[in-house]
């Protein structure tokens, strides 16, 4: 199960709160409140409450935030749980993005 939970604190950020498992059958929610976010210039994914990410999950960030990328937009990820964190680390998660 994962909740993705958007709070808006102003109108160029979008923070969204992940609680839960992100995986093949959990990442509809996910593609939901992401395609709410609308022209936010900067989309804060909080990761303190995600427990597990599958690969279904880290493609789909990855090819979501480096859209946004090309789009002069941003994606942040905090909060990462070490295991989640070094699972994107090793994946080059963040070295793509950082391109």
């Amino acid at each position: 199960m994962l909740r993705a939970i958007p709070y808006h604190p102003d109108d160029d950020s979008v923070r969204i709160r992940l609680e839960g498992e992100l995986d093949m059958d959990t990442l509809p929610e996910l593609i939901a409140v992401l395609d709410s976010v609308g022209e936010a210039a900067r989309v804060v994914l909080d990761c303190e409450a995600l427990d597990f990410i599958d690969s279904t999950g880290v493609g789909y960030l990855l090819r979501w935030g480096l859209r946004r990328k090309a789009e002069g937009r941003e994606l942040q990820l905090i909060n990462l749980k070490p295991d989640i964190w070094e699972t994107l680390n090793v994946l080059g998660f963040f070295a793509v993005l950082a391109q």
